[in-house]
């Protein structure tokens, strides 16, 4: 077997990208001071491939990027849950319930 690897340099920040999907609304946070428009981007690329593959999914991706001013580039993701608190609880019951898109982060 062999293996190739591509490498490009890519300049920005790296962030961590944290988002809810209750199979048909999507709602992303980060610590991270990305602009607004870029997580919109984000969501609406997410939504549309779960749409596309058809995927019967509920629950929570954790995705690592690089961003800067004007791109953001996926490093990976996961879907696994991380350990659970008070403070997502609150995410975790909107997602279930379907319930996502009447839930605003400040």
């Amino acid at each position: 077997i062999n293996t190739i690897y591509l490498e490009e340099f890519v300049k920005g920040e790296i962030c961590t990208l944290n988002s809810f999907y209750d199979g048909k609304n999507i709602i992303t946070y980060t610590n991270s001071n990305i602009k607004q428009e870029l997580i919109n981007d984000y969501n609406n690329k997410l939504k549309k491939l779960f749409i596309a593959e058809y995927v019967n999914f509920i629950g929570y991706i954790n995705a690592n990027m690089i961003y800067n001013t004007s791109q953001m580039y996926c490093l990976g993701f996961n879907l696994k849950f991380p350990q659970i608190n008070n403070d997502i609880l609150y995410f975790i019951f909107s997602a279930i319930y379907q319930k996502l898109d009447e839930f605003h982060i400040s």
